[in-house]
C-alpha cells in the first residue's frame, strides 16, 4: 500500500513512492467516534482522533492503535460507507 510515515509532530503520505501530501498532526481526545462515524464500539476504542494540519473543519479522523496496526477511520459509514485505513508498523529504510 502507500506508506505513511508519521514522527512525533509531522506526517509525509506517499502515493506510488511519491510525496502526495505532508504537514503536522496532533492527537485529540474526543468520545463522539460512534455519532461521528455511525458504528459501534467496545468502551475504550476510537477514543482519540487525529488532526492534521490544525484543521478543524475537516471530517473528524478517529484512530486506534493496536500492536503494530495503526486504524484511521472517519465519515459516516451507514450512509456514505465511510473511510478505514490499516497501516502496519515498519522499519524506516530513511
Amino acid at each position: 500500500g502507500n506508506p505513511l510515515r508519521l514522527t512525533e509532530t509531522t506526517y509525509e503520505e506517499l502515493v506510488n513512492g511519491a510525496l502526495e501530501k505532508s504537514g503536522t498532526w496532533r492527537v485529540q481526545k474526543d468520545s463522539t467516534a460512534e455519532k461521528e462515524l455511525g458504528l459501534q464500539f467496545t468502551p475504550g476504542e476510537f477514543t482519540h482522533r487525529i488532526i492534521f494540519d490544525d484543521d478543524l473543519s475537516s471530517p473528524k479522523t478517529f484512530f486506534q492503535r493496536t500492536g503494530e496496526q495503526l486504524v484511521l477511520l472517519s465519515g459516516y459509514f451507514p450512509t456514505d460507507g465511510g473511510s478505514r485505513y490499516t497501516y502496519q508498523k515498519v522499519a524506516d529504510s530513511r
